[in-house]
């Protein structure tokens, strides 16, 4: 979404009368349509941790959300799938899914292959068994946060910084 084509969305919002119903929700495509077009630019979402999170100090909080996380195993010589309902958190460095079941911490630059599956975020890691984590209806959003943030981490991706170029790093 460029500059021009989100002042013509926004012009065209005021100037037809359109019901507040689907005002409301071409409002809030757009927005979303903005985190991707930002998160597409390097730029990730930053929210304040929750107090049960246990980050590690300067660890920046860009996503958490419902999540299933679908983990096929071998036992016995047939091939087991095992399902956790948990809550999945995206940082700067690191993903963490946590449940009452199963709880894994997997380093951003661990990870040789990561891709958006129609209901699905597949994740390959070195050393470890492929991760496969359903996210219901956010996954396109949480997929977009989750591969710019490995991007960074492994410095294949920077944010597009506005103005003079500084030393100074943001820890919001």
């Amino acid at each position: 979404l460029t500059s021009q084509e989100d002042q013509t969305l926004t012009w065209l919002l005021e100037q037809l009368n359109l019901p507040l119903e689907f005002r409301s929700y071409v409002d809030a495509e757009v927005a979303e349509l903005r985190l991707l077009t930002d998160i597409g630019k390097g730029k990730l979402p930053s929210y304040a941790v929750p107090p049960n999170l246990g980050l590690r100090a300067g660890e920046i909080l860009h996503y958490q959300g419902a999540a299933q996380f679908n983990q096929e195993r071998r036992r016995r010589g047939a091939l087991v799938s095992d399902v956790h309902l948990g809550t999945l958190t995206i940082t700067d460095t690191r993903l963490i899914f946590s449940s009452s079941t199963k709880s894994v911490a997997l380093n951003h630059r661990s990870v040789v292959q990561h891709h958006l599956d129609r209901s699905c975020v597949e994740i390959r890691p070195t050393s470890k068994p492929s991760m496969v984590f359903d996210l219901g209806e956010k996954n396109q959003l949480a997929y977009a946060i989750y591969a710019t943030a490995v991007g960074r981490a492994n410095q294949t991706i920077t944010e597009v910084v506005d103005g003079a170029p500084t030393r100074h790093i943001p820890r919001d």
